[in-house]
């Protein structure tokens, strides 16, 4: 799409909010809705000025929409968040394309995709009949994610040590799934693999019947290699070697002995960032 100074309509961008709310769950990325309303009356100039500004402060994918009967403009933030539509706003305030002119917004971060426009714009004019900022906060709650964890590690005792670490970590809208394997041939043999859930694999590099670089190499030549965060553990300190891991497509290396507690860090680290 083009980015231009046209403005659409609610129902010509209902198919935008559509492909937007599809994509959430797979892009792990909200939407935003940001509404503005003049609560004067300004001539047709003036509401031309304040829409050419705000199509040269968008992304060519955002959409710019009128609300006739609330005198009040919309734009579909596709890829932004509630933090950039701030920053939009903090630039309409700086540069004030209509002088002497309060604007009233309401920003609306979308995270579920099960809202509905019509819900959205509902609570939105809604809030935007009083003057001010407003923030909606009631479609941030995203649907638990299940994430699938694989423990590759010959050493039983150190496994369930680290299975249990990892049953302990609790992050919001993720559950974490564990399953265990003592040798790569097992795991790279089960149906475990055989979803499109992300999948978090920590394993050893020393390994019976498949080593851990084997595993590795098998990963990242999979039609959906992306989905997998991949995190060796090792007893070689050998810079050639860790350089090789990371060369292989490692996303993290643990050199054992290794502190359990930074372990643990690691991992919820990296399902937090699952989330932009």
């Amino acid at each position: 799409m083009v980015k231009t100074a046209s403005l659409f309509n609610v129902e010509e961008i209902r198919p935008f909010f559509e492909l937007s709310k599809a994509s959430i769950r797979r892009s792990r990325q909200p939407f935003t809705i940001l509404i503005l309303k003049l609560h004067v009356e300004i001539d047709a100039s003036s509401r031309t000025a304040l829409v050419q500004f705000l199509a040269k402060q968008i992304r060519l994918t955002d959409i710019l929409f009128h609300i006739d009967e609330q005198n009040a403009l919309g734009l579909l933030l596709t890829e932004s968040g509630a933090s950039e539509a701030s920053a939009l706003l903090n630039r309409l305030e700086e540069r004030k394309p209509i002088p002497d002119t309060p604007v009233t917004s309401c920003i609306i971060e979308i995270r579920n995709e099960s809202v509905e426009l019509h819900q959205v714009l509902k609570l939105g004019i809604g809030a935007i009949q009083e003057e001010g900022l407003h923030r909606i906060h009631d479609f941030e709650e995203q649907k638990t994610e299940e994430i699938k964890v694989s423990i590759v590690e010959e050493n039983s005792m150190f496994r369930r040590v680290l299975a249990t670490t990892i049953e302990s970590i609790h992050v919001k809208g993720i559950e974490l799934k564990v399953q265990l394997f003592e040798d790569g041939q097992a795991f790279l043999e089960s149906d475990w693999l055989k979803s499109a859930h992300t999948h978090i694999v920590i394993m050893n590099d020393v390994l019976p019947r498949r080593n851990g670089i084997d595993i590795l190499n098998t990963i990242r030549q999979m039609p959906n290699q992306q989905k997998f965060f991949v995190f060796m553990m090792t007893n070689n300190k050998s810079e050639e070697e860790m350089i090789l891991s990371f060369d292989r497509g490692a996303d993290g290396i643990f050199i054992k002995p290794f502190n359990i507690r930074l372990f643990e860090a690691q991992i919820k680290r990296t399902c937090k960032r699952l989330w932009r």
